[in-house]
């Protein structure tokens, strides 16, 4: 008798579970902002090309590069200058169909409605190249972020920088090269 109780409450909850599985499916079909996004049904790759239109949209002028990833089942993203990392990683975090977990190098796939509508991708990979006037655009703002510390040090060119030599500057009174704390501000910097 237990056990009956036992599978009707879980058949009752994975019924519930799925309705509202479909509910949020109809709502985001619905949705303003999924609007011209290709369904897995009807595009093979609908995942990299829902990708490219999202970006496009959210940073239109800015060029992205959607591909398959070297790996199977993933994406990678690519562009010059522009958006952040984080800022792109918005958009492309919705398309992820689980996460690995490097404790137990398991994968665990999370069911989601939305990829289960628009596509999804194991790994999706961002890569933000950068322009020498982005650099330029970076080494001033970290001058401008550390005046005390900037002031006697001579600014790095952008040569220098993608030659690794600052590598070997430092700021007074700053524990890291003045590579890494380049490459922290760009992380953060939008394009100008």
């Amino acid at each position: 008798k237990h056990a009956k109780q036992c599978e009707a409450k879980r058949r009752a909850a994975k019924h519930r579970a799925n309705q509202a599985f479909y509910a949020e499916k109809r709502a985001l079909l619905q949705h303003a902002d999924n609007k011209g996004l290709k369904r897995v049904n009807e595009h093979k790759h609908a995942a990299a090309a829902n990708v490219r239109t999202l970006l496009k949209r959210a940073f239109p002028g800015v060029k992205f590069s959607v591909r398959k990833g070297a790996c199977y089942g993933s994406l990678a993203v690519q562009w010059t200058d522009g958006p952040t990392v984080d800022q792109v990683q918005a958009i492309t975090d919705r398309f992820k169909l689980g996460k690995f977990d490097s404790m137990d190098d398991s994968y665990t796939y999370v069911r989601s409605a939305f990829t289960a509508l628009y596509g999804g991708a194991d790994y999706i990979t961002t890569t933000r190249d950068k322009s020498d006037a982005f650099i330029a655009q970076g080494i001033e703002a970290l001058w401008a972020k550390y005046p005390g510390n900037a002031a006697k040090v001579a600014k790095p060119t952008v040569e220098e920088f993608r030659r690794g030599e600052t590598f070997k500057l430092m700021l007074p009174g700053i524990k890291d090269s003045v590579q890494n704390l380049l490459h922290n501000v760009m992380w953060h910097l939008p394009a100008q």
